[in-house]
């Protein structure tokens, strides 16, 4: 065996010791913020939980504890949405909303009499802000309407960090109504029967790169595109559930794919790889855009409060799209 030779297998175990410690360094991080993101971990001395959340109340104040609200004919939905940010950064953050997975405008209070697609405002580290919402109650014509408020980052438009403080939070509205929502489910998707531990990532991943299903290659963060035209990026998660329904947002606005939903709905999914190459419409106007995927576990069903991990919503990576 010559130097030669072992010199070049140094190099070999080098370049595959640094990728793994690269894809460690991934996964920690991204399994770190959905932790914070989901308020699952501890409380700060002040007893509030740590990270980005949100939750809602009355206008007395009164926590609403049950993530499944009755609004009865000729009622509206009327509560305050607080959002708090326990973490050492400040940051600039946007509310969305949407009923029964379609973005829809709102009342931000009752002296603001313009409907909003969006709600931007700045919330400094170790603070809250309340932000009085109502919805009249012709947005909710089903049985069960999912309603689910999504805070988005809109300070960190650094492309080097892999996530953000992005985050979404479901909530059912309950009405005397008799039609159930209905979904149209996605049949073109390839999907894995496998255990949690055989998966290579955590959580949603959103990529360019189309060779495996079981990967999570971050190649291009920035993909060039021309105005109006369809944008193709690979989807990858792990789901628990039966039922998960996928959507995504180009800046604070939903995405449109391919077969003009704005949604994605995927049935039978159990214990499985999910891996679908998403197809959607690039803005037309010049200019960078920041790319977020969200995925909801049981999206249509009532939620159970005494097992809220089966209804959590998992956000994506980011990325960004740059419309030349």
């Amino acid at each position: 065996m010559t130097k030669k030779f072992y010199s070049n297998i140094i190099t070999l175990l080098i370049i595959i010791a640094i990728f793994l410690l690269a894809e460690y360094v991934i996964g920690y991080y991204h399994n770190r913020r959905i932790l914070s993101s989901s308020m699952i971990k501890g409380q700060n001395s002040h007893g509030v939980l740590k990270g980005y959340g949100l939750k809602l109340t009355t206008k007395g104040n009164i926590p609403v504890k049950d993530k499944n609200i009755i609004i009865n004919d000729g009622e509206k939905f009327d509560y305050v949405l607080e959002v708090f940010n326990n973490t050492d950064k400040d940051d600039t953050l946007e509310v969305l909303l949407s009923i029964n997975y379609t973005q829809v405008p709102f009342f931000l209070n009752k002296s603001n009499n313009s409907r909003l697609f969006s709600y931007e405002f700045t919330l400094n580290k170790g603070s809250k802000v309340d932000l009085p919402i109502e919805i009249d109650n012709s947005k909710f014509p089903y049985k069960i309407n999912p309603l689910v408020f999504t805070i988005r980052s809109t300070l960190n438009k650094s492309k080097a960090d892999f996530f953000d403080s992005s985050f979404s939070s479901r909530y059912n509205i309950l009405t005397d109504k008799n039609s159930n929502l209905q979904l149209n489910n996605d049949i073109m998707f390839k999907y894995e029967k496998m255990k949690e531990s055989e998966v290579k990532f955590k959580g949603l991943w959103l990529n360019n790169s189309f060779n495996k299903i079981n990967e999570y290659i971050y190649n291009e963060k920035i993909i060039k595109v021309k105005a109006d035209d369809y944008v193709k990026l690979a989807l990858r998660t792990y789901s628990y559930t039966e039922d998960a329904l996928f959507w995504m947002l180009i800046d604070d606005k939903r995405a449109e794919f391919k077969d003009s939903l704005n949604y994605i709905y995927f049935q039978n999914v159990k214990n499985s790889l999910i891996y679908k190459e998403v197809c959607f419409k690039a803005p037309s106007k010049k200019g960078t855009y920041k790319i977020l995927g969200f995925i909801a576990s049981n999206p249509i069903e009532y939620i159970n409060t005494n097992n809220l991990e089966d209804y959590l919503i998992k956000a994506s990576n980011k990325m960004f799209i740059r419309v030349e």
